[in-house]
């Protein structure tokens, strides 16, 4: 039987094409309603026209394979920057790995391993992309999320998930079947076509006994699932968080625990980059969080400060940001910063500076407490966000609400009873304190004293051996003794916090005399409110240091502070206080080199260029991109890279070149195509060298000669090599 060269039809049959589209459509429509991604059905159908209007399979080339896997996984990610995913409907495999991305993957390699004359090959990537989907669906964890990008089938696929999900996989089973046997190749034996269909027939009796099994086993131990899914999330997904992201100091819980451990590197991982901000001048303080309650050591806020009201315009269109006002700011000048996460730093929490008087973000929605601490549902964290400033503004500024003096006076005044005699005695020791006339002299002595008479340091001590009272108890000597030499070894990771049989802060105070920037905040927010001025406890970044090239400042992890914001009853206003002696506020700005300097403005580029596509900002992001492209090839590297590069091309198209004394019309251009890659194949087959001037018969003589082929392959070898001959050149 002879090979027809010109295939007017894709390998895959019309058949099994609309097998393909059938079951890629409808997964990609299920888990697209069920996860609220509706670019996935589109972009597939794109896929599909692809499919249905080419005449010709690809050519199995190294060229068409790796093409087709870059455009597979290119448009699904770029995809799924414009529609990111909702963290919260689906289950346990979604906090791991990504549907937007691997969903949306599979179904593109699906499409384009169609487009290829291997039929096998098709319904390997089709079934794999359907078992990756129905896995993805098949664990919801709720359904009362609403759909905010499909115009239809959020109230139908809550209520009947379970039903719509069972029926997918029944429709899929059974296109499934009907696809293995459009493509498989057909037996000629009667006995191995006997023995194909039992084989078959027990296939498919096995696996629907273990879809009913895996259903039924689901369905009644599903309560047990949850409860093993919800353990391995919790331990490991702190274990995965732990190896794949930087640690990051934990100033940014809901809650600042001082007798726990304090953990610190104290090497490349406080000089990492956690924040990048684009502003006119370094923003500064950049405040996260705010805490009122203090017990025990442990600061916290058991209840939500009131809300600050606010202009909101809200977005136009799938990629804009809402902007918040503040209104009693609506018509005084403002300074603008924009801030960037960097990769390493996942807080939920928006440090911003102060005071904040507007903030334009993507997220449905937003609130701003008295205490100035932002809540934000469903925030895009790759857009980054934009804060809003008064342009008369000292980097130092405290938050300036709440202004209502009984309101400052219940909620930053309340102090633990028992520690009230101590810190009173504490206060007689700051010489001037009795005498001075104001809160403002106030502040500025308690920052004096313990700045000078305190030491920073990460560990709790003071001197280089630690001075221990008479009256500490032995366990408490044997603990001290322990976490001091802890603290000498120069590679710990952490060191634990001493405490002593009361408070912390007042071991901070009367025994140890040195601490890190947690105990001093902590120390010199309750000193204040001993004596009647409000105070409150913030934690977030400084932002001091310029990037070399001056186009935007960081914060690194090493940046991460604590700090006060005391109320001046006089001015009745507030004011930032940093008690923390200036060795605990780490400078970097020296340890820049010129690859770490030009690979964190890479770093910048990109981020801000995705930023800007989230935000709706395309020609931003275009420049943003030319910027890049720019940076990654203009510096000596970068240009020694690409002249190298085009001298390896020139090379390899010197070499390809091939003389023509004839040209050559377009069906013979086919043909020799169309021969050119039978005989790459053949010689990958017989392990022979390319040879461009090697001919069809010495291709076949060499074939014959190396005695690895079957007479049936050098046969139909033989008679594809005849009609080549005969269709390009007239003889054979």
């Amino acid at each position: 039987m002879k090979t027809t060269l010109e295939q007017t039809t894709p390998a895959l049959s019309l058949a099994g094409r609309i097998t393909v589209s059938v079951q890629l459509l409808l997964a990609a429509a299920f888990v697209g309603l069920l996860a609220d991604l509706p670019h996935l059905p589109l972009m597939l159908m794109g896929g599909l026209v692809l499919l249905f209007t080419r005449r010709r399979p690809l050519a199995v080339s190294d060229r068409t394979v790796t093409y087709s896997l870059l455009a597979a996984l290119i448009v699904g990610t770029m995809l799924a920057y414009l529609f990111p995913y909702e963290r919260g409907r689906l289950g346990f495999f979604s906090f791991f790995f990504r549907p937007e991305y691997y969903c949306a993957f599979a179904l593109n390699l699906a499409i384009a391993s169609c487009l290829f004359p291997y039929p096998s090959l098709a319904c390997g990537a089709t079934l794999t992309a359907v078992l990756f989907i129905l896995g993805t669906c098949g664990d919801v964890v709720q359904f009362n999320h609403v759909n905010t990008r499909w115009l239809w089938g959020n109230a139908w696929i809550n209520s009947n998930y379970r039903l719509a999900f069972n029926c997918l996989t029944g429709i899929e089973l059974a296109l499934s079947l009907l696809l293995l046997k459009l493509t498989r190749q057909r037996q000629r034996n009667e006995n191995g076509r006997s023995l194909h269909r039992w084989a078959q027939a027990a296939s498919l009796i096995l696996l629907a006994a273990t879809i009913w099994g895996v259903l039924t086993l689901h369905q009644k131990f599903e309560r047990e699932i949850r409860d093993l899914e919800h353990s391995l999330l919790a331990m490991g997904g702190r274990s995965l968080i732990r190896q794949l992201r930087p640690r990051i100091r934990p100033f940014f819980a809901d809650e600042v625990d001082l007798n726990l451990p304090f953990w610190f590197d104290g090497g490349k991982q406080d000089r990492r980059v956690l924040l990048r901000v684009i502003g006119e001048t370094a923003p500064g303080y950049l405040r996260a969080r705010c805490f009122s309650n203090y017990e025990q050591g442990r600061w916290n806020n058991p209840l939500e400060s009131l809300p600050v009201p606010l202009r909101i315009t809200e977005q136009e269109g799938l990629l804009a940001l809402s902007q918040y006002r503040r209104e009693d700011y609506l018509d005084l000048p403002s300074s603008q910063w924009d801030l960037y996460y960097a990769g390493g730093f996942y807080s939920p929490q928006l440090p911003v500076p102060s005071p904040l008087v507007g903030i334009d973000l993507a997220a449905e929605s937003l609130s701003v407490g008295q205490d100035g601490q932002l809540k934000t549902e469903k925030w895009k964290r790759e857009a980054g966000y934009r804060a809003y400033t008064p342009r008369q503004r000292d980097a130092h500024a405290a938050f300036d609400l709440p202004r209502e003096a009984d309101l400052v006076a219940e909620q930053y005044l309340t102090l633990p009873a028992e520690i009230r005699p101590a810190l009173a005695q504490f206060c007689q020791n700051i010489e001037g304190w009795q005498e001075a006339s104001s809160d403002y002299l106030r502040l500025r002595l308690l920052a004096e004293y313990l700045q000078e008479n305190f030491v920073y340091r990460l560990g709790p001590f003071k001197d280089e051996q630690p001075r221990l009272p008479q009256t500490a108890s032995p366990s408490l000597r044997r603990q001290l003794r322990r976490a001091y030499r802890e603290s000498a070894r120069p590679q710990g990771r952490r060191q634990l916090a001493v405490t002593a049989d009361g408070d912390p802060v007042l071991h901070f105070l009367q025994n140890t005399r040195a601490g890190h920037c947690e105990l001093f905040a902590s120390a010199a927010v309750l000193l204040l409110r001993q004596n009647g001025i409000p105070a409150r406890y913030v934690t977030g970044f400084i932002c001091w240091e310029r990037h070399p090239s001056g186009s935007y400042f960081v914060a690194r992890q090493g940046h991460a502070h604590a700090w006060v914001e005391a109320y001046d009853r006089l001015s009745q206003r507030w004011l930032s206080l940093d008690p923390t002696p200036p060795a605990g506020l780490r400078q970097y700005e020296q340890q820049w080199t010129a690859l770490s300097a030009f690979f964190d403005r890479l770093q910048h580029l990109w981020s801000k260029s995705l930023a800007d596509v989230q935000r709706g900002f395309m020609a931003m992001a275009v420049v943003s991109a030319l910027q890049l492209l720019w940076g990654l090839f203009w510096n000596p590297v970068g240009v020694s890279a690409a002249l190298l590069l085009a001298f390896l091309q020139y090379r390899y198209w010197r070499r390809q070149r091939r003389p023509e004394l004839l040209p050559l019309t377009p069906r013979q251009r086919r043909l020799a195509n169309s021969y050119a890659a039978f005989a790459r194949r053949w010689e990958k087959r017989l392990h022979l060298p390319p040879h461009p001037e090697r001919t069809a018969r010495e291709l076949l003589a060499l074939a014959a000669g190396s005695g690895k082929l079957q007479p049936e392959e050098l046969r139909q070898m033989e008679e594809y090599i005849t009609e080549y001959e005969l269709q390009r050149f007239g003889q054979g």
